[in-house]
């Protein structure tokens, strides 16, 4: 765009996913999260990822996901040393199905966040990020409020929270 400086950036990216998670966009635990969390902060809204689940029987077969997801990014460098961006990004999973006591769930999520980076020498970042995510989820069909058996027993259908992290990255 005429009104950006030398180095600035905007960038869009799409990604559609059929029994292929690693492929949609939604990354299988950010930042060191549990596996199959799909949450960036712990706040306790997981979404179910994985590439296929089988119901249990053959009579219910193999539940197959459809996912896709969306993101952007602003970039502006204010000189040589200090550069901030926005970013934003939303993702949904569907189940073609879920059987009876299945742990699945259809999911929604989306992230609102910034980045600041401080360049003092070349080779040497120093980065503040912090996001915002809101998650949702459908009930699963497996879930039994307060039994504590099933791997569903903390659904809780919407949650969100903040996330933040600060790094250092040093290039030889």
């Amino acid at each position: 765009l005429p009104s950006m400086g030398a180095g600035d950036n905007i960038m869009v990216t799409g990604a559609y996913s059929q029994n292929a998670m690693w492929y949609s966009g939604i990354p299988d635990g950010m930042w060191g999260e549990a596996i199959g969390a799909g949450g960036v902060n712990g706040n306790g809204q997981g979404m179910a990822i994985a590439d296929a689940f089988y119901n249990g029987t053959p009579a219910q077969g193999w539940a197959n996901p459809t996912a896709w997801s969306i993101s952007a990014d602003i970039e502006h460098h204010f000189n040589a040393q200090f550069s901030g961006a926005l970013e934003g990004g939303y993702a949904q999973i569907n189940w073609n199905s879920q059987a009876a006591f299945s742990p699945l769930s259809n999911s929604t999520s989306w992230i609102l966040g910034g980045v600041a980076h401080y360049d003092p020498v070349p080779g040497l970042d120093f980065e503040f990020e912090l996001l915002y995510q809101n998650m949702s989820t459908s009930q699963p069909s497996g879930y039994l409020a307060g039994n504590g058996v099933t791997t569903t027993s903390s659904w809780q259908g919407e949650a969100s929270g903040f996330a933040s992290r600060f790094e250092v990255t040093r290039s030889f």
